[in-house]
């Protein structure tokens, strides 16, 4: 079964494409705010919180693992468009 088949209502490919660029620049944004100082900016911690409460990302987690949950999205999202065949040979 494909990723397309799983959902009911398909997303442009556009869309997509949107989202996976979108996440590369916050993962981007994330490491640079974590490298400057160690103030982490609000946008971050709401970006965790949210990512949280969807399930995708422990509470309590630090930068590190905000950047490997986006990495993770991104990857998904990749697979949506046909990236991947399979979802397990991801990297």
């Amino acid at each position: 079964m494909t990723a397309f088949e799983e959902t009911p209502r398909r997303p442009r490919a556009q869309d997509v494409a949107a989202l996976i660029g979108l996440l590369a620049v916050l993962e981007r944004q994330v490491w640079a705010s974590d490298s400057e100082s160690d103030d982490i900016p609000h946008w971050v911690d709401r970006l965790a919180r949210r990512l949280a409460r969807d399930g995708l990302l422990p509470v309590d987690s630090g930068t590190q693992e905000l950047r490997q949950t986006l990495g993770n999205l991104n990857q998904r999202l990749r697979y949506v468009l046909g990236e991947y065949d399979d979802p397990q040979t991801m990297p």
